[in-house]
């Protein structure tokens, strides 16, 4: 069999939303394929490029002065699941968290919306994965109209303050908004029902949400725009085709991570011969 040829990544730069660019979110197509890109070369660049990433995860964990925060919203089936287990495969799990923020229960709800996203913010050296986060509280209720724009802006804004403030304490946000078109998520909900061992993952919930996904593509589209800063961009990664999203989601990762440049820290033993000939002479 032949091997797939290794192939130039792809531009991710293309994919980040400048400040306010509500039209460039509308922009992106779901469905994109970038020229010279194919899915087997595509997967084998993929393969390439996780031992880096791994290995700037460890050095990361080992050195523990930043963290990585990694944000994944989408419509329903647009692949965040998929998405964590294809770009994470072969991470050290230490220092990975993956936190999935479903509809809030009674005792979160009788704390601020922050509050349950506080707590499980990356330690130092780790890497967290946010499995939808709390950009519902802002996507769910426009989507539904459940809350005036007085308190939506109000939650924009702590948001906004939020993100600073881990910035500011050496937490790099990513943020992936994994687009998929209509078509596409009615294929896939479909599979769900078709295929047996994927019926655990429809919920009449998906019709209720289904319904509203003009609506949930709009508060997302309007949402994205407003909350990418330059400490915590957003990343419309169209994601029709899993191959290209997770290709995008590992390039920007990457990126990320040359930027932060961890190092393994300096033994704190100024005499590591001594120290093994002593272990040495007693095994």
């Amino acid at each position: 069999m032949k091997k797939a040829s290794v192939l130039a990544l792809p531009n991710v730069a293309k994919y980040k939303v400048s400040p306010g660019d509500v039209e460039f979110v509308e922009s992106v197509d779901p469905d994109e394929v970038p020229d010279g890109l194919g899915k087997k070369g595509a997967k084998a660049t993929a393969e390439a490029i996780r031992p880096e990433i791994e290995g700037y995860q460890s050095k990361l964990w080992a050195e523990a002065k930043s963290s990585l925060l990694i944000v994944l919203q989408g419509l329903d089936t647009a692949g965040k699941d998929s998405t964590i287990r294809r770009v994470f495969e072969g991470v050290n799990p230490q220092g990975v968290e993956v936190h999935s923020f479903k509809v809030p229960t009674e005792d979160e709800l009788a704390h601020d919306f922050l509050w349950r996203i506080h707590k499980v913010a990356p330690k130092m050296g780790q890497i967290t994965i946010f499995n939808r986060s709390y950009y519902e509280d802002v996507l769910v209720p426009r989507a539904t109209s459940a809350l005036d724009k007085h308190t939506i802006d109000e939650r924009l804004q702590s948001i906004l303050n939020f993100e600073t403030h881990l910035s500011a304490n050496n937490v790099h946000i990513l943020k992936f908004f994994l687009k998929i078109s209509f078509q596409e998520q009615d294929r896939r909900l479909l599979e769900r029902l078709s295929r047996p061992e994927k019926n655990w993952k429809f919920s009449t919930s998906d019709l209720e949400t289904r319904r509203k996904r003009e609506s949930f593509q709009r508060a997302y589209i309007d949402t994205v725009a407003e909350t990418s800063t330059k400490h915590a961009p957003w990343y419309v990664v169209p994601a029709d085709h899993r191959w290209l999203r997770d290709l995008i989601v590992l390039e920007v990762i990457l990126e990320t991570m040359r930027e932060i440049d961890p190092k393994f820290p300096k033994a704190h033993l100024t005499n590591l011969p001594a120290a093994r000939k002593e272990i040495e002479g007693q095994s």
